[in-house]
């Protein structure tokens, strides 16, 4: 691949034109454009910023997913014939299917999740399909559908269809209970605004037949199929590769032997260590398979390999993706927490961290953007070398950095840095030399969009070793445009939280910046405010309590799976249905819905925290039948979950009530009868998952 001779403004018109036009509906413009790019691609080795790049820019990220699709549809409807359309529609397709999807890591993806996503794939595929009919030499179009199809399976329909059977869902829909079913179209509108694709009545003319083993296999078949429309082509081959991670059921010997093997065989050196880079990739590109920062023998053998890494033939871009993943890597090992919770940064490491960054910035070619995701941490590296350990920066590298994020403004931490830098002379900026209204506004509108940015975090960094002034500076302007985060971060610093010091102070303004974070949608504030108003202990107004539940309910929906807000959420919300409803249906609702959650976890705070709650609506007929026998079963799974506990002793005290000469015949006697009165409600609440009834 070879590198552009434009600049990032170039880059930058042409992607504002592209998006610009389509709003627009100047549809032959596009094409216009497209066409030629598309051409130069198909008899070169390649571009940075070239036909694959231009159809990833189409899409708007300020708008939603699904406005985006209305948009591509629009142009698709438009002119049947364009092919470059139904490539942009696939592929704003692909990402709704990410999006459904959602997760890195398959076992943290539910059913109705996948069945989404293949939904959303089977709309790509079909757009896909639909755009190979319509070109002597549709490469991009086959390497989408080899793409798609390798991330969430072929579609049982596109096989029928190779073997001359009509397409049809049923396939798809027989795999899957009918709630999961429903629950995947209500994604797939929901991210897209459509139902189920409209599947082609035969493939196009041109595909070649399957071989044996290709349904077993299709991604192969994809690939033999681009080779033949164009040899070669190192950028299909490298995304074939990825599908051969460990992680995708290969191997780093499968890696090995396909780059060794017959498919590579007329490929350059330069070209096979093109594919040898992104194999490395697979460990040294993922932070999470870092070894611990203790470990000093993975440390030193991720280290050579991150050295062995440097030594292939690599292109100006790789090699700076290269070094900015290995500045990452020592950044992350130089940073050690104590037993105390402090945090101490390693001088070397981070002075090593530094240097890379420097040979990176130095190699990277003029307009690539050294904080997009593809060179990771360049941005924390410099924090952590010159906030957190105070060095110098010798080559003026934060200035560089946040003057190319800021040009091309997709990085939310670089476009609001450069705007405090530029607002208050810092990070090697002048004052004023930057339009720093502009890269707000840009910068909170990407806020919206990325969940990985952590604005308090930022702030208190800035706080605590850069400048006061420009935290509060940063976290007024979030607020001023309702950011929930920045009203948090105020609500804190007025509460004393983030500097005990601070001569601001102020326990009522605190309180009403957590009011303004919780209507905003803040989690943590809405879980705070409900917890402060349940541990009062007083009646709430209905008024209020709906206000608590609603927040409370949409907290634990939106919170990540298998976070502690999302644990949180549960708990307090059970509690304030069961002790502040005053309503028999919320209360029946906290037992037959949230509690069994609870219960299920794997937490012991939390299956305490149910089996309690359970305890104490047995004993007074909260949302259920009071029962003395299934309350004393429910305390005594929370007293032997948490032994000590002197609520729940005196818990159980209350509901094995032994007092008095006959006391323990009397208990007796009461618990048989009230074992002979449960109800098929409260015996399957308690024992319907296969616990003992002893």
């Amino acid at each position: 691949m070879t590198s552009s001779p434009d600049t990032i403004d170039t880059h930058l018109a042409r992607r504002a034109e592209l998006r610009q036009r389509l709003q627009s509906g100047q549809f032959d413009e596009l094409d216009a454009i497209l066409e030629p790019a598309a051409l130069r691609w198909l008899d070169s080795k390649g571009e940075s910023f070239g036909y694959r790049w231009l159809l990833d820019q189409i899409s708007d990220p300020q708008l939603s997913a699904a406005e985006n699709l209305a948009r591509l549809r629009a142009w698709r409807e438009a002119r049947p014939a364009s092919y470059h359309a139904h490539l942009a529609y696939g592929n704003q397709w692909e990402t709704i299917a990410g999006n459904i999807r959602s997760s890195n890591t398959a076992d943290y993806v539910d059913d109705e999740q996948w069945v989404g996503a293949m939904m959303a794939r089977d709309h790509a595929v079909g757009a896909f399909l639909q755009a190979m009919a319509l070109h002597e030499r549709p490469v991009v179009a086959v390497q989408r559908t080899m793409r798609v199809c390798a991330y969430l399976g072929e579609p049982e329909w596109l096989g029928a269809l190779a073997a001359g059977a009509p397409a049809s869902h049923d396939a798809l829909q027989a795999r899957w209970p009918a709630e999961v079913w429903e629950q995947g179209l209500s994604l797939l509108a929901e991210h897209s605004g459509m139902g189920l694709a409209e599947l082609p009545a035969s493939l196009p003319a041109g595909l070649p037949a399957r071989q044996t083993g290709d349904s077993d296999d299709p991604k192969t078949y994809w690939l033999r199929t681009s080779l033949a429309l164009r040899p070669n082509d190192v950028g299909v081959l490298t995304t074939y590769l990825y599908f051969l991670y460990p992680r995708w059921g290969g191997s780093h010997d499968e890696m090995d032997a396909f780059i060794n093997g017959p498919v590579c065989a007329n490929l350059t050196d330069a070209e096979r260590d093109e594919l040898r880079f992104h194999k490395e990739f697979d460990y040294l590109g993922c932070s999470a398979f870092y070894p611990d920062v203790d470990d000093d023998a993975q440390n030193a053998a991720f280290r050579d390999a991150f050295e062995q890494w440097l030594t292939l033939q690599l292109s100006a871009e790789q090699r700076a993706v290269a070094l900015c993943h290995y500045a990452n890597f020592e950044t992350m090992r130089a940073r050690h927490v104590d037993d105390d919770g402090d945090v101490h940064w390693d001088a070397a490491l981070l002075q090593h961290a530094y240097d890379l960054l420097a040979q990176a910035c130095a190699v990277a070619p003029a307009d690539i953007d050294l904080t997009d995701e593809a060179y990771p941490g360049t941005v924390f590296t410099l924090q952590a070398c010159l906030w957190f350990k105070g060095m110098p920066d010798t080559h003026g590298l934060f200035r560089q950095i946040l003057l190319r994020g800021a040009r091309w403004g997709d990085d939310v931490e670089a476009v609001l840095l450069a705007a405090v830098g530029s607002q208050f002379g810092l990070f090697g900026l002048q004052t004023g030399e930057l339009d720093t209204q502009a890269l707000l506004e840009r910068g909170f509108a990407l806020d919206g969009k990325d969940r990985s940015f952590n604005l308090p975090q930022l702030g208190r960094n800035l706080w605590g070793d850069v400048s006061p002034e420009a935290a509060m500076f940063l976290w007024q302007e979030g607020a001023a445009r309702e950011r929930s985060d920045a009203l948090m971060s105020l609500s804190e610093l007025y509460a004393g939280k983030i500097d005990a010091d601070y001569a601001g102070i102020d326990k009522t303004a605190a309180r009403d910046w957590l009011t303004r974070a919780a209507e905003a949608g803040h989690l943590v504030a809405r879980n705070n405010l409900a917890y402060a108003a349940i541990d009062e202990g007083r009646d709430l107004a209905q008024g209020e309590y709906q206000t608590y539940r609603l927040w409370l309910e949409d907290n634990w929906r939106v919170a990540d799976r298998g976070s502690r807000m999302e644990a949180m959420a549960a708990r307090n919300l059970s509690w304030l249905m069961l002790m502040h409803s005053g309503s028999d249906e919320d209360q029946r609702a906290a037992l037959d819905r949230v509690l069994p959650w609870m219960w299920d976890q794997s937490d012991d705070g939390d299956r305490e925290t149910a089996a309690r709650s359970y305890a104490i609506a047995f004993m007074e007929g909260r949302g259920c039948e009071p029962n003395a026998y299934l309350a004393k079963v429910w305390i005594a799974r929370a007293c032997a979950l948490s032994p000590e506990d002197e609520y729940l002793q005196r818990l159980s005290g209350e509901i094995n009530n032994d007092s008095g000469w006959f006391g323990g015949w009397r208990l007796r006697r009461r618990m048989e009868q009230a074992r002979l009165r449960v109800d098929g409600r409260g015996r399957e609440l308690t024992f319907g998952r296969g616990e003992t009834d002893v």
